[in-house]
């Protein structure tokens, strides 16, 4: 005789969650019973973090064959795993969480669990990096082979400085001391070189230096004014202001050559530079038509457009540019805005409308998300926007009432985000963390 075995299996997969937080109340949880019939035994995957930010957390398993997966988290106000969610997908974003908490998870399947799985939302690590008299301002920060560079202004001495983390450790040094110099530092990284551009307001000139062998060395570029940029591609190049127009250096067999970009009477502010694929790209606000504008070389020519005309738009532009696109975040009519090229045409967006948004801007691109640090001078504190879950958040970076926040620059290390900037008269770095 021939016999059949037939198992009817009714599973369903849990995932419980354990919060713990230290110095913050725990949020209640809804209690959502468990009516699963098993009647079969399947070995439950571990949980994996997908992603996490300043408000969510998303989970990741593999797949085992089953049709819905129940989501549980663990509230210490009832003392034990609640469901929140049922899933058919093999993954879970999980948004009723806050910033800076550790959150616990489990995965099963009817009766048979996973071992607990920890998580952690983004916070902010703030810290004091030079604490001398009014030092920190415009500071310029780049993460490049596992250190953290950021130049700066010491106003008190009106010298150029550099701060450098290695591991934990900052060290700081003085790059350029004669006279009043510093001023609007940049950081490009190129040829194992660390390369700072800046303004000398004794000479009024445009200045670039560089460190070989544990010594800086100095140059002078050209006479300019004040906002200048560095890029490198296939050698270093500095943008900058000179006598109202827009221009353009180059090094080349340790010579700096120059020409004028742009020779309209209306270059005198905000300049941002990047390069890809021996492209270069500026975009800048033109004083006269209170425009943005985009700079673009390429086959041996530059091209000039226009890339926002509504109103005031462009004031405090930071560009980007990851994959041959370009991102710019700039102030526009009052809001925080990006404008991206990335669809073959211009598209702007409005990131933050609360009060007078969108002051020295910072923005960083990657596969992730748009990044973007920001000033509001209506509410005088320094935020952070991110389109990581597919739309724009805004984040309070420092949440000190006493003091301004100001001159932010951002950077990525491991997917976190650092922003050195200006407060209390001190250069500081909020880091993000989970």
């Amino acid at each position: 005789m021939l016999l059949r075995s037939i198992v009817k299996i009714f599973s369903t997969v849990f995932i419980a969650v354990l919060l713990i937080f230290s110095g913050c109340s725990n949020s209640g949880e809804e209690n959502i019973e468990d009516n699963t019939d098993v009647e079969a035994t399947i070995d439950v995957p571990d949980l994996e973090l997908s992603d996490s930010g300043f408000n969510f957390i998303k989970l990741k398993w593999q797949d085992v064959g089953v049709d819905t997966y129940d989501i549980y988290r663990f509230s210490w106000q009832t003392g034990k795993y609640e469901k929140i969610a049922s899933s058919s997908k093999t993954e879970y974003m999980d948004e009723e969480v806050e910033s800076g908490k550790i959150y616990w998870y489990e995965l099963g399947i009817g009766e048979q669990k996973s071992k607990p799985f920890e998580a952690f939302t983004s916070c902010w690590q703030i810290e004091r990096v030079d604490t001398v008299n009014s030092t920190g301002y415009y500071s310029d920060i780049l993460y490049q082979e596992d250190k953290i560079y950021i130049a700066y202004f010491d106003a008190s001495q009106r010298d150029l400085k550099i701060a450098i983390r290695e591991g934990d450790e900052w060290s700081i040094e003085t790059i350029d001391s004669e006279g009043a110099v510093g001023y609007w530092p940049h950081l490009t990284f190129f040829n194992n070189q660390i390369y700072v551009s800046y303004y000398d307001n004794t000479n009024q000139t445009i200045k670039v230096a560089t460190k070989s062998g544990g010594t800086w060395s100095i140059t002078t570029v050209d006479s300019g004014y004040y906002y200048n940029d560095i890029t490198s591609s296939d050698t270093i190049h500095v943008f900058y202001n000179k006598n109202n127009h827009l221009w353009h250096a180059w090094l080349d067999n340790n010579i700096w050559n120059t020409e004028v970009i742009f020779d309209a009477n209306n270059i005198n502010s905000y300049i941002s530079a990047g390069a890809f694929d021996k492209k270069l790209y500026i975009a800048y606000y033109n004083d006269d038509s209170n425009d943005l504008m985009l700079a673009t070389y390429s086959d041996s020519s530059w091209n000039i457009e226009t890339v926002q005309a509504l109103g005031d738009s462009g004031r405090y532009c930071s560009l980007y540019v990851y994959q041959d696109a370009v991102y710019i975040a700039y102030y526009a009519n009052s809001d925080l805005a990006i404008s991206t090229n990335e669809n073959g045409y211009w598209e702007q967006d409005i990131v933050d409308t609360g009060g007078y948004s969108g002051y020295d801007t910072s923005i960083y691109v990657d596969n992730k998300a748009v990044r973007i640090a920001f000033y509001n001078s209506t509410y005088q504190k320094m935020y952070f926007a991110t389109n990581k879950r597919g739309f724009w958040e805004t984040f309070l970076v420092d949440r000190d009432d006493d003091y301004l926040a100001r001159y932010p620059s951002l950077t990525i290390k491991n997917n976190l985000a650092i922003i050195s900037y200006y407060k209390n008269s001190d250069l500081h770095i909020a880091e993000e963390i989970r």
